[in-house]
């Protein structure tokens, strides 16, 4: 049982960081976006 708990944490901490991943990926695609919007205004 505690071998199956101990997995269980390493996935679920694997999980968490390709979360924390996709989450940061997102934000830097959404604040390029912001960036271009802005260029275009500022023209």
């Amino acid at each position: 049982l505690k071998k199956l708990l101990r997995q269980s944490q390493r996935d679920h901490e694997r999980a968490t960081a390709d979360h924390g991943v996709m989450i940061r990926e997102l934000q830097t695609q959404l604040s390029a976006e912001r960036n271009k919007y802005e260029t275009i205004e500022h023209q």
